[in-house]
């Protein structure tokens, strides 16, 4: 595993949560600014681990390479601090 490979795969991983908006008629959802409108879906330790190929999460944290370590370290702090925000946004926190 090089870390070109685990840098694209923690990428894909987070650029799949992204989801387009779409209206009850199947359209895509665009903003007054004329941008897409997205949904995101949960970032998961288990979803980035499969998203790079391992079978369970806890080989995320057996990673011996201190470089492959520290992109996938940044990767566990991104859904770390995703988490924590939707704990103190007034429209998540039921769910979070």
């Amino acid at each position: 595993m090089t870390e070109e490979f685990v840098t694209k795969r923690i990428c894909a991983y987070f650029d799949s949560r992204k989801i387009e908006r779409r209206n009850q008629e199947g359209e895509v959802m665009i903003g007054k600014g004329g941008e897409v409108l997205y949904e995101e879906k949960p970032c998961t330790v288990t979803g980035l681990a499969l998203a790079l190929g391992f079978s369970r999460r806890e080989e995320l944290f057996a990673i011996k390479n201190k470089k492959i370590k520290a992109l996938v370290d940044r990767a566990l702090s991104r859904i770390e601090e995703n988490a924590e925000e939707k704990l103190f946004s007034k429209d998540t926190f039921h769910g979070a």
